[in-house]
């Protein structure tokens, strides 16, 4: 989540026109984050548990990747937010 929420400051930071401070964009971009991490997640393969042994964690790769569509959900997230509320103040 707090990849989300640097991706939402980001995305504030390079398109002032969607930028609605940092408080809107930290709960957007957290949101966003959390929405990519597990969208991702989901579509990550993981191993079933043979007799009863723990699953394997995650791989480095794997963790990065998930880091990564943490902070694309919330840049995405954001300027999806902020195209919709242009929108409607028009």
């Amino acid at each position: 989540m707090m990849s989300g929420l640097l991706g939402g400051a980001i995305a504030g930071a390079m398109f002032k026109h969607i930028d609605y401070g940092a408080l809107i964009n930290a709960i957007v971009g957290v949101v966003g984050g959390a929405a990519g991490y597990q969208a991702l997640k989901q579509n990550t393969p993981t191993e079933a548990p043979v007799n009863n042994l723990p699953t394997p964690s995650l791989g480095l790769d794997a963790f990065i990747d998930l880091l990564m569509a943490g902070g694309v959900g919330g840049a995405v997230l954001l300027v999806v937010y902020g195209a919709l509320r242009n929108l409607a103040s028009r």
